[in-house]
């Protein structure tokens, strides 16, 4: 998106961009007039945007820490379907797991 000359509102280009804290100043010229201003870009914060990033967090954690123990629950039973074990003894290995089916 590039902003319009404040005198014409003439298409603009910036010629020089520079990182302030929280912020981005670019320097602008008019391809038509060749006018020259400055803008300066903010990125507002949403509490409601932050609130969602903060949920999508820590589900992505609950699901990475599920999914870890899936990964040694089912190397448990194809190690066990290596062995001659009664399905009883495969019950209990699932069991002892902690893991909730």
């Amino acid at each position: 998106m590039s902003d319009l000359c404040v005198i014409c509102n003439g298409e603009t280009k910036v010629i020089e961009s520079r990182r302030l804290n929280n912020a981005k100043r670019r320097r602008r010229e008019c391809l038509h007039c060749t006018h020259r201003f400055t803008t300066y870009e903010t990125l507002l914060k949403d509490p409601d945007l932050e609130k969602i990033l903060e949920n999508l967090e820590n589900a992505q954690w609950h699901t990475n820490h599920l999914l870890d123990h899936l990964k040694h629950l089912i190397g448990g039973i194809k190690e066990l379907t290596h062995q001659n074990l009664s399905p009883e003894d495969s019950d209990i290995y699932v069991e002892n797991s902690g893991i909730e089916l």
